[in-house]
């Protein structure tokens, strides 16, 4: 039942989820996560769904049409319940191998395609702002590319750390996070996929305004991705330091 489900959450991850998903997103989560264990459906199968529905929805976002745009964002929500639902089964049901995988691999091709569905939405109907169309097209691929990015350059220094003997890799629950890093966490929670971004691009889309979604999140994006650069240039030296006085 959707009431195990909800009582089998750990507290560490009620802490790190978004004010919205605390309160909207999991709960509904929880009955779909009781029906799909009720139907013998796996966790990783929902993460594979999960993967195509999030590249419907961002091609239906992409369409410069108010109809196929607002489908596309309540696809998106749907996304993050689909999202949320493979966490339950795992946790509650039983873990599959490579389950960790392929649940980053939908979040990974959502980020790819999203501000880029963004700013070719922008590039047709973008109206607010006196810049040049193409502006939006840059911005919605560069933070597409800067989310990934990131990404990336996390899990190859995860890799080249464990190769050195040192595992720099962050705990599930977050305890052998910094303060700033779990500040940075925080924010990235609520302003992301899985937080208030969906609600606002469903908004924005209803009132032809989705430039305004590109030009702050790309601002956003370039100025966590700056930092998260410099963050891994100031780990790698450091770490090579510690490394050759232990040599």
């Amino acid at each position: 039942t959707s009431k195990i489900f909800k009582e089998k959450l750990p507290e560490w991850k009620k802490d790190r989820d978004a004010v919205i998903d605390r309160c909207f997103y999991r709960p509904l989560s929880f009955h779909v996560a009781a029906f799909c264990a009720n139907c013998g459906i796996k966790a990783n199968t929902i993460s594979g769904l999960s993967a195509i529905v999030g590249v419907v929805a961002c091609i239906l976002i992409g369409i410069p049409n108010p109809v196929s745009g607002t489908i596309g964002s309540l696809i998106l929500i749907f996304w993050i319940i689909l999202d949320d639902t493979d966490g339950n089964l795992a946790r509650v049901v039983s873990s599959q191998p490579y389950g960790e995988y392929m649940d980053a691999m939908s979040s990974y091709i959502l980020i790819g395609f999203l501000f880029l569905a963004l700013g070719i939405r922008s590039f047709y109907l973008g109206t607010i702002l006196h810049v040049p169309q193409e502006t939006y097209l840059i911005m919605g691929a560069l933070t597409s590319i800067s989310g990934v990015l990131m990404s990336l350059l996390y899990q190859k220094f995860v890799q080249v750390s464990l190769a050195y003997g040192k595992n720099e890799r962050l705990a599930f629950d977050g305890s052998n996070s910094g303060r700033l890093m779990k500040i940075k966490t925080k924010i990235d929670m609520n302003l992301s996929v899985g937080g208030i971004l969906p609600v606002l691009i469903t908004i924005c889309i209803l009132i032809n305004t989705t430039e305004l979604v590109v030009i702050v999140w790309f601002i956003y994006h370039l100025a966590e991705f700056i930092a998260t650069v410099l963050y891994f240039l100031y780990k790698v030296n450091i770490g090579s330091v510690a490394l050759h006085i232990k040599g």
